[in-house]
């Protein structure tokens, strides 16, 4: 028998089969009588004292009863209840069959429903509060309406699972879906979601990509790009559109941080052109390559020189060699004033400081040489002073010849350890190892590392 029972006068039964419930779904049929009341009824029992045990409908009840406190409804609320009497078994059989004879709607189904009551006017929102669903939810559902037909009538007709149907959903381009739909009629191997959106997403980057980590998703869409939405998708899993603008930020974004980490570590960065893609930070150790071959031509050039005049001496004009070695003289001291402070730092400077002390030598050898022959006629200090030059102009060639070699072949810089640099890379939290590890000098103050790193992270925040 039908019956308006008030509200305080229901209470739970002991007898009532569902034992165990939702939290959300509760929230969701709370939210849903309290925009358009009770639409089924309760199943009752007389109890005592003039109360009515509730033996299906637990959960209506518990969301009657909390609008109630809430403020919405009043204890005295008229509820429609089917009353119910005999024996306890009997009750408990009732209890059973009113929670197990029920067939959840199909998606399909689902969604043609919503999308009416939103093309009715109502909106997603609106729809959402009355339903206690999230947007989200609502959204993925009008996407399910909007599937290319065949996979929407697959959904219907239980050929194509939510999830597969869900992964069609990943992108908005119906003829896009419908082709992957046909191309997959036909396929061997066992069809999943994942194939499903791989193929959809062809030609696609998730949000958890690493391009998209760094560029950041509001600089992505302010830049104009465009973001597809998979069924109940979040930021991690959403497909990025247009490929080509994610990867020109990207570069941006790198390099605005290159230019970062080089400002606040003192760093250096190869500006490189399409003839030069490593720079031209070497051409400064090709000069000193130049400068010290010179020298070392010079230096045999002299001692070959010294041996041809022991052996057959010629006859030396003392002032007129000790003019033309004053005036060398003065010029190479200035000469070498000026490339003395660089020399420190440059190894070009120091061949060309080098070059201008030789010859500073060679003058002053000269003046002493001419002094020496018109004071006592001793032509062979002449010789002895020219050995003696040629001597040391070779060994300092030959001294520096070799850190130019080495810094022209690319080899590790003298004062790094290339074992300890990998092992402290691979030692920094957020990589996991590293491989084809290089490092050289870029001219011959700037050190260069290029190394292949796998990540343990998409996020460079956390390395």
């Amino acid at each position: 028998m039908i019956q308006s029972i008030p509200l305080k006068k229901l209470v739970p039964s002991p007898r009532n089969v569902r034992k165990s419930s939702d939290v959300l779904a509760d929230l969701q049929l709370r939210a849903d009588i309290g925009a358009r009341g009770l639409l089924q009824n309760l199943v009752v029992r007389k109890g005592k004292r003039g109360k009515f045990e509730v033996e299906a409908g637990g959960r209506r009840l518990a969301a009657l009863q909390a609008l109630a406190e809430e403020g919405p409804l009043s204890e005295s609320h008229e509820v429609t209840c089917l009353v119910i009497e005999g024996e306890e078994s009997e009750v408990r059989e009732a209890s059973l069959a009113e929670n197990f004879q029920r067939l959840a709607m199909n998606p399909a189904d689902e969604a043609q429903a919503f999308a009416a009551i939103i093309e009715a006017g109502a909106t997603t929102e609106d729809v959402a509060r009355r339903f206690g669903l999230t947007v989200r939810f609502v959204e993925g559902r009008l996407r399910l309406a909007s599937l290319a037909p065949c996979v929407f009538e697959a959904l219907a007709e239980g050929t194509i699972t939510l999830d597969m149907a869900k992964a069609y959903g990943a992108i908005s381009d119906v003829e896009r879906q419908a082709h992957v739909y046909a191309e997959l009629q036909d396929a061997w191997y066992q069809i999943t979601p994942d194939t499903i959106r791989r193929m959809v997403l062809d030609a696609t980057v998730r949000g958890s990509d690493p391009r998209a980590v760094l560029v950041g998703r509001d600089a992505y869409l302010t830049a104009g790009g465009r973001i597809e939405r998979e069924l109940f998708d979040d930021d991690a899993s959403e497909s990025w559109i247009d490929v080509a603008l994610l990867e020109d930020l990207a570069h941006k974004a790198m390099e605005e941080a290159a230019e970062k980490v080089a400002i606040e570590y003192g760093l250096a960065w190869v500006r490189a052109d399409k003839l030069m893609t490593f720079g031209y930070a070497q051409g400064e150790v090709v000069a000193a390559l130049i400068n010290l071959t010179t020298l070392l031509i010079i230096g045999f050039y002299l001692f070959v020189e010294a041996i041809n005049r022991f052996a057959d001496p010629q006859p030396v004009e003392g002032w007129t060699v000790i003019w033309v070695a004053g005036v060398a003289l003065v010029i190479d001291l200035a000469t070498a004033f000026i490339t003395h402070r660089g020399a420190k730092d440059s190894i070009n400077m120091k061949a060309a400081f080098l070059h201008n002390v030789s010859d500073a030598m060679a003058s002053v050898g000269v003046i002493v040489a001419g002094a020496l022959i018109l004071l006592y006629e001793l032509y062979v200090a002449d010789l002895v002073i020219t050995v003696i030059i040629a001597g040391y102009v070779i060994w300092q060639g030959v001294t520096l010849l070799p850190r130019t070699v080495r810094l022209l072949m690319g080899a590790v810089p003298d004062e790094l350890e290339f074992d300890r640099i990998v092992a402290f890379l691979e030692n920094q939290r957020g990589i996991e190892s590293v491989h084809h590890v290089h490092v050289w000098n870029l001219g011959e103050h700037h050190r260069a590392l290029e190394t292949h790193v796998v990540l343990t992270s998409t996020s460079l925040d956390a390395i």
